[in-house]
């Protein structure tokens, strides 16, 4: 079965209807109930929180950084609901497909140990999501060992990622 993301239809149009502005990459981020099981994790987004322009140090259509207030309290959140964070980005740009950049990859090495520390080793999801579909990557068992996000369930519907981040990263590796 694999790892597995479900987010009910309301809660994923509001988040497309953010990530699609126009204008420079945006940010939201779900807290999800979670349940590990045969080397697997399934999660649920019971609620999201999109983020404004004033959560950003810097808000570019390539790169985004946010404030350690906003991270601050998006770790904060999900402490207090003993939820896992399920961080979604846009990628506006129709030229490339939905993958993860390698300015993403770099900032998510960098904030996931923080961040895996601060949940006490809770699940992680990273989508980015491009005009053409999504990638994913999910954390489950360490910071530093990213795995593929099998399938996004949106309603009775699901939704396969691209696979390219993940499939490039196996490549480097020679796995």
């Amino acid at each position: 079965m694999g790892n597995v993301l479900t987010v009910a239809p309301e809660i994923y149009r509001r988040i497309l209807a953010h990530l699609r502005q126009r204008g420079p990459e945006q940010v939201a981020f779900g807290y999800a109930q979670y349940a590990s099981r045969d080397g697997e994790v399934s999660l649920t987004v019971d609620r999201v929180e999109l983020l404004p322009g004033a959560d950003f140090d810097h808000q570019s259509g390539f790169h985004v950084a946010l404030t350690d207030g906003a991270l601050a309290r998006v770790i904060k959140t999900a402490w207090d609901d003993n939820a896992a964070l399920v961080e979604f980005h846009s990628h506006t740009n129709p030229r490339f497909p939905a993958a993860f950049s390698p300015s993403d990859l770099d900032g998510l090495e960098e904030m996931l140990p923080h961040v895996w520390w601060r949940l006490r080793g809770r699940p992680y999801v990273a989508v980015v999501v491009s005009p053409d579909g999504f990638d994913a990557l999910v954390w489950r068992t360490s910071p530093d060992v990213p795995e593929p996000l099998e399938t996004l369930t949106v309603g009775e519907t699901g939704h396969a990622p691209t696979g390219i981040t993940i499939a490039g990263m196996q490549r480097a590796h020679g796995s």
